[in-house]
């Protein structure tokens, strides 16, 4: 008994869905790495008097460049200023989406200039917001800033958070001065009990928290002392609002940032 041939019409419908699950393989198809959500990666850049030294924004903008360089397709970077009142000054100056390639939309070389294009557009955004002198604020409110991020990932709440903090993390803002006030570690609690109360510990669930720059300010540097209890209560802190600020991620320049694997 002889086998018929499928009709000409199906070999051919076969042959199209082939090429065309060929062309997504090659174009790397429509995914975007770690999932179909991303990545949110919100930085706040400290624009006090005590890191207004230009070795010191420069050191900021250095190590921004080295975060933008291993952004990934689908990422979202966003960039606001820590000041005296970043609840209400709020601007989000850089706001870049990293393309993903899709082959219906891109060929590969317009896709890369895209992808080249927006990570020129978030390092131009950090050179001016970094350079700005009318920018340079009169006190360093961290925890309300703070409170700016919670904002970010509750409208991305898709993406996986990542937190970037470009400060001496002084806090000095609605009553906390933190180059004078005693931090032991009973203090730091009832600091924290106090903002607690107060409503303005975030959500920041999730998050993963990056501190560079800290205890690096104009003067020099702060006593190791003076450094340690600081470190210690922005980790109780930002454990407090759900988000995770290992030791290794806190220092004053950036060691790494979301190494592969």
């Amino acid at each position: 008994m002889t086998r018929r041939r499928p009709p000409v019409w199906r070999r051919r419908w076969w042959l199209l869905l082939a090429a065309v699950v060929a062309l997504v393989a090659l174009g790397g198809g429509c995914a975007v790495p770690g999932g179909d959500r991303g990545r949110v990666i919100f930085v706040l850049f400290d624009l006090s008097g005590s890191t207004a030294a230009p070795e010191i924004r420069q050191r900021y903008l250095q190590d921004f460049l080295r975060i933008v360089e291993r952004l990934r397709p689908g990422d979202l970077v966003i960039a606001d200023a820590i000041t005296e009142n970043p609840l209400a000054q709020s601007q989000f100056p850089i706001r870049e989406e990293l393309p993903v390639f899709r082959w219906a939309k891109y060929n590969k070389i317009a896709y890369e200039r895209s992808l080249k294009e927006a990570k020129r557009r978030a390092a131009a955004g950090a050179r001016q917001l970094l350079g700005a002198e009318d920018r340079r604020s009169a006190g360093t409110c961290i925890v309300d800033a703070s409170r700016l991020a919670e904002r970010v990932f509750a409208t991305y709440s898709r993406r996986r958070p990542i937190l970037v903090l470009f400060s001496d993390m002084v806090e000095e803002c609605q009553g906390l001065d933190f180059r004078r006030r005693p931090l032991s570690a009973r203090a730091a609690e009832q600091v924290l009990a106090g903002l607690e109360k107060a409503g303005r510990i975030p959500n920041l669930r999730g998050a993963r928290v990056y501190v560079v720059g800290a205890a690096r300010d104009t003067g020099g540097g702060l006593p190791p002392g003076r450094q340690q209890e600081i470190q210690r209560f922005w980790e109780r802190f930002f454990a407090s609002a759900g988000a995770e600020l290992d030791p290794h991620r806190w220092g004053a320049a950036l060691l790494d940032f979301e190494p592969e694997g």
